[in-house]
């Protein structure tokens, strides 16, 4: 009777039940009234299932009687959803709204021919998607040699924002203004809107991405991408997802050779004495017109067919677009640096308040790494 109660709970007592107080409880039961037993809820397992299993129950003696048997229809009950670290704050002087940085505002038809010919002469492009990953280069931004200000200049149908970079004359561009926006297609088309006026040899995506692996990486990380998987056209089979492009993006050789080179780059998650300190890792990201936020399809990203050599560490949105616009073209050197802000596995808006600093730490790499890098070097 006691195993009948403790599966379909309490019975009506009667007249021939004998009262019995419970002197000796175990950790999941409790005697109430006349001798019925109720069990409580277990949460010694993220895994634990509603009714008893395997729990010994005690019989009308207070003693051990039996093992119950699991029902067949008891339901699992979810995994609660795992915390997100607070994410740091970048410093503000380093993190700055756009309207707190002093521009130079230029129509380049209006400026002098010398100061014009230096402006398209520039080489370099970083390029951004949303105002975080600008706010975050803006940060690091200098006026150019000769200047007070940050040049800032309407090209086309996108602003510009021309200025030094750890050492190098740079050109900044954003490709959305919203996130309708963001993705490959807007990406593309911004840079065919620079690409009028500038015609750089090394363009550098930076910004944020989607982790694939929490074992691998951590939020705030950065990811050098060593090779870039490009979906922008893919079959979803069962099971799979399937690239229906010829072959992936490989980076430039000499920003691969430039940016893979970690070794002296230090920097932590905040100023206390535990903080983590942020990794950079190199190897292949994948690029996706859609915003990923599912596990069961990030881990069909992760084994994307033809065969995935090497596990993927992140995946992002711009890259196949800003590729896309020089295949007709000369193609610079080009390589993605992005820094993890969430995991792409239904917990964005949890994971939201880690998309500047991961745009703080992805621009402060490339920073450090151009101020290691000569005129000759990048000439040659």
């Amino acid at each position: 009777r006691g195993l009948e109660e403790a599966i379909d709970g309490p019975r009506a007592a009667d007249s021939s039940d004998p009262v019995h107080i419970n002197t000796d409880p175990v950790n999941n039961l409790d005697t109430q009234g006349k001798g019925s037993l109720i069990l409580k809820e277990s949460h010694s397992s993220l895994n634990s299932t509603v009714g008893p299993t395997s729990q010994e129950v005690l019989s009308k003696t207070g003693q051990a009687s039996a093992q119950v048997k699991q029902p067949s229809n008891a339901k699992k009950i979810s995994a609660p959803t795992p915390l997100v670290a607070v994410a740091p704050i970048p410093p503000s002087e380093l993190f700055p709204e756009e309207n707190d940085k002093n521009f130079r505002i230029i129509k380049l038809s209006e400026v002098a021919e010398a100061l014009v010919q230096d402006i398209v002469n520039i080489r370099i492009l970083l390029m951004t998607a949303t105002e975080n990953e600008l706010r975050a280069v803006l940060g690091y931004l200098e006026p150019l040699n000769d200047q007070d200000e940050i040049i800032k200049s309407f090209i086309d149908s996108t602003w510009v924002y021309i200025g030094k970079y750890g050492g190098h004359a740079v050109v900044v561009g954003k490709s959305a203004s919203c996130k309708a926006e963001q993705g490959e297609l807007n990406a593309s088309l911004t840079i065919k809107a620079i690409t009028k006026k500038f015609k750089p040899s090394y363009v550098i995506a930076i910004g944020i991405c989607f982790g694939m692996d929490q074992s691998k990486v951590n939020l705030g990380d950065v990811i050098v991408s060593k090779k870039i998987v490009n979906l922008s056209t893919f079959r979803m089979n069962k099971g799979s997802i399937e690239s229906r492009n010829d072959s992936d993006i490989e980076p430039g050789t000499k920003v691969l050779t430039i940016f893979s080179e970690s070794s002296n780059f230090k920097m932590m998650h905040s100023d206390k004495e535990n903080a983590k300190e942020v990794k950079v890792h190199c190897g292949p990201i994948v690029s996706l017109p859609v915003l990923v936020n599912d596990e069961e399809f990030k881990e069909k990203l992760n084994n994307v067919t033809p065969q995935a050599a090497q596990a993927h560490l992140a995946g992002e949105m711009e890259a196949v677009g800003i590729w896309s616009a020089f295949k007709t073209t000369l193609m610079p050197q080009f390589i993605v640096i992005k820094a993890v802000c969430d995991w792409g596995d239904g917990r964005k808006e949890a994971c939201s308040g880690w998309k500047p600093f991961a745009s703080h730490a992805a621009a402060r790499y490339v920073h450090h790494q151009m101020n290691k890098i000569s005129v000759k070097m990048l000439l040659e």
